[in-house]
């Protein structure tokens, strides 16, 4: 039985005095508390079964050495708990500064990914430069619209067909948005003289275009929803 459960006024007085000094230390998380309490009662009672039983009989300098030991031990044991603790709120705002950093970075990059590719569709559409295919696409571009092979070569072959002759316009955006690497784009065109509706799909990939899905919908004289398409 240690002397702890014998009532030992010397080890009975270490045990508290520690574990109030601990009990102040609001910084910490309650389970800190809790793991620090049971090295305290933890090494109280090692104390008692290391110098014996009887130790209240020890002649002074024996007493000492007990108390210095033990009071050695729990300091070590409080303090490298300490260094090895992270406070609670600390780890709290140090997560939310890094959630808060990524979205700020997804962001960022739904926005540059957006520029890219309305910037694309105007040199290329809207400005008839061809040269915008060398300059945003990827070299394994993958091209979805049924009517045009994949790569870059199909598609400049195809627009030197779809619009030889054609004039430059301002292209008319009506929707633009980014999911991630996706960016939606809902445009209004004349095609044949008619009205169309277009929306593309592109996902983009370090700076480039990597692919590509789009569909067109004639806008009818009237609709039955009574709402228009763009």
């Amino acid at each position: 039985m240690s002397c702890y459960t014998k009532k030992c006024n010397r080890c009975y007085a270490i045990y508290h005095l520690l574990l109030n000094t601990c009990s102040h230390l609001k910084p910490y998380p309650s389970n800190f508390h809790i793991s620090f309490i049971h090295y305290i009662h933890s090494f109280t009672n090692f104390n008692c079964a290391f110098f014996g039983a009887n130790h209240l009989t020890q002649p002074p300098a024996m007493k000492i050495v007990s108390t210095l030991s033990l009071l050695l031990l729990c300091c070590l044991c409080f303090f490298t708990a300490c260094v090895n603790q992270v406070p609670a709120a600390v780890k709290d705002d140090a997560q939310t500064i890094d959630s808060l950093s990524y979205l700020a970075a997804i962001e960022q990059q739904e926005l540059a990914n957006k520029k890219l590719v309305a910037d694309f569709y105007q040199e290329l559409y809207g400005d008839k430069n061809i040269d915008a295919i060398d300059k945003y696409l990827d070299s394994n571009y993958v091209q979805h619209n049924p009517s045009i092979g994949d790569g870059k070569e199909s598609l400049r072959a195809a627009f030197k067909v779809w619009y030889k002759g054609a004039l430059k316009e301002k292209i008319d955006i009506r929707h633009l948005a980014a999911d991630g690497n996706f960016v939606y784009l809902h445009t209004r065109s004349i095609e044949n003289g008619k009205t169309v509706a277009i929306m593309d799909i592109y996902r983009v990939e370090n700076g480039k275009i990597m692919e590509h899905w789009d569909v067109t919908q004639p806008v009818p004289e009237q609709s039955v929803s009574k709402h228009p398409m763009f």
